[in-house]
């Protein structure tokens, strides 16, 4: 139960996670949100080049907010 956390997000997020669990994650038997195409949870290696990915795909404005906001370059999974 102490594992369980909650990540507050705007409505646009929320809505677009819903769509991807409803319509994308399928049916896999862990209760992780990201899974591979084998249905099993991402490794942590592959998640940190997922959000190495992500943060590489950051608009010039949400690079400069980030970086104001937390004086770092890019958003990993400890920042969630």
């Amino acid at each position: 139960a102490q594992s369980i956390r909650q990540i507050p997000v705007s409505d646009p997020v929320a809505k677009l996670v819903q769509t991807y669990v409803k319509n994308y994650r399928g049916g896999p038997g862990h209760p992780y949100l990201l899974n591979s195409q084998k249905n099993q949870p991402l490794s942590t290696k592959s998640i940190a080049k997922l959000f190495a990915k992500l943060s590489a795909s950051l608009s010039d404005t949400a690079r400069s907010q980030l970086r104001d906001w937390t004086s770092k370059e890019s958003v990993t999974t400890h920042d969630l």
